[in-house]
């Protein structure tokens, strides 16, 4: 009995810890835009829900057209307005234009090698043009109108 609340009061410390270290870690963050406060583990995923746009309209009614929440581990900025996401679309395209990568994509789509999962630079910019000229030109549309109108018959 007195191992098991050794090991007890060594798992509460060691979480304890682990929780302090986690947000003296994350004190530092840029200038980040309101938000509701989260819960410590999984953030804002509570307030969510199944319908997330509506949820988001529903904060954003208390903090405002741009908000901060934190879905789990990751970090989410919301922009509720049409015109806000357009002034942030002109601004900052850059910072947009390219995919998280993840493990799953790195593994299975050959090092994030094809055009779906590839990240925004030279490479992505030539695989669409290929893909836009060979895949999409006119020839290939002309080619395969028979098998689209074949097709639209049969829905």
């Amino acid at each position: 009995m007195g191992d098991l609340k050794f090991y007890l009061l060594l798992l509460s410390i060691w979480v304890l810890s682990t929780l302090l270290l986690r947000r003296l870690l994350h004190r530092r963050r840029p200038n980040l835009p309101p938000g509701p406060p989260g819960l410590p583990i999984i953030g804002h995923l509570h307030m969510v829900g199944p319908i997330p746009h509506q949820a988001f309209h529903r904060i954003s009614s208390s903090y405002g057209p741009i908000i901060h929440l934190r879905l789990g581990s990751s970090s989410l900025v919301v922009v509720n307005t049409a015109e806000g996401a357009r002034d942030v679309y002109k601004t900052s395209e850059l910072a947009f234009a390219d995919r998280p990568q993840s493990y799953a994509s790195r593994k299975f789509a050959y090092d994030s090698a094809g055009f779906a999962f590839a990240p925004y630079g030279p490479y992505w910019k030539f695989v669409k043009k290929l893909c836009m000229s060979e895949l999409l030109g006119g020839r290939t549309l002309d080619a395969l109108s028979p098998i689209r109108w074949h097709e639209r018959l049969r829905a």
